[in-house]
């Protein structure tokens, strides 16, 4: 069917109207946030925001030492006002959490007040039956994963977490090596920096607050559940967890990783 100027014209209102109706495309901005819930129990809030739609999950360790806990939380980040619902267990049970959300660059007298380490943002609000608890949150932009995936680090070979291969290259970050078939470590190779982060995932930002160093680690003190920090040779924060243990000589380490960027 030839298109006449009145089909083309119809055709064009009617993308123009869809475009209208839908709104334009949010790009997801993911958030990280120190979490304190004023009764001694404190942990992590971080989520995905699409729009005004928050979805993610609190991490929660409470005063007593029990946990940690993780919780899924979906709700609303509009403006100055956030609200969401933390699922409990059992699933049908929940928590509301209500507050405000102010940007920390408003409260500042010149740029220069301005430091690195300060949160983008600060929350507060009430939370739990009859909004009886007090919560807070300090937050910045989640950082950015670079690479993460798996790899099999077999003795005497070494791994790029960079580049997330087995490599010898002047990219190679750590090295299975094997003096003799029991004194064996994780060595740093090309200026990387490496430490035993312990059982928990510390992220990008404990890793960068670890204290990183060149002493190769004993393959004896890395069972299965282990977490290591490392810096890598190109200068980037990175994490590994064994999830197989090396076993006897000849062995193989099972690790996944994460790599951030700069």
């Amino acid at each position: 069917m030839q298109r006449t100027p009145t089909n083309c014209l119809t055709l064009a209102a009617l993308i123009l109207f869809l475009a209208t109706i839908s709104g334009p495309a949010h790009a997801a901005e993911q958030w990280r946030c120190q979490l304190d819930l004023h009764q001694g129990d404190s942990g992590i809030l971080e989520f995905t925001r699409t729009g005004d739609r928050i979805n993610g999950r609190t991490v929660v360790t409470r005063n007593t030492g029990a946990g940690p806990f993780t919780h899924t939380i979906s709700g609303r980040w509009q403006g100055e006002v956030i609200e969401f619902r933390r699922t409990l267990n059992p699933a049908s049970s929940h928590q509301v959490f209500k507050g405000i959300v102010v940007p920390t660059s408003e409260a500042t007298n010149r740029p220069s007040d301005r430091k690195p380490g300060d949160p983008v943002y600060r929350m507060a609000g009430r939370f739990a039956f009859k909004y009886q608890g007090i919560w807070s949150a300090d937050c910045f932009p989640a950082p950015k994963t670079f690479r993460t995936g798996s790899l099999e680090l077999r003795q005497t070979y070494m791994a790029d977490l960079d580049r997330g291969i087995i490599s010898s290259g002047p990219g190679a970050d750590i090295w299975f090596q094997a003096k003799n078939p029991i004194e064996r470590y994780i060595t740093p190779r090309n200026r990387a920096r490496i430490a035993i982060a312990g059982r928990r995932s510390l992220g990008r930002d404990g890793c960068a607050a670890l204290h990183l160093g060149t002493r190769p680690i004993p393959v004896s003190s890395l069972p299965a559940g282990t977490y290591v920090c490392v810096k890598t040779s190109e200068r980037r924060f990175a994490q590994f967890r064994v999830n197989v243990a090396a076993g006897p000589s000849p062995g193989r380490m099972q690790i996944g990783y994460t790599t951030w960027e700069r």
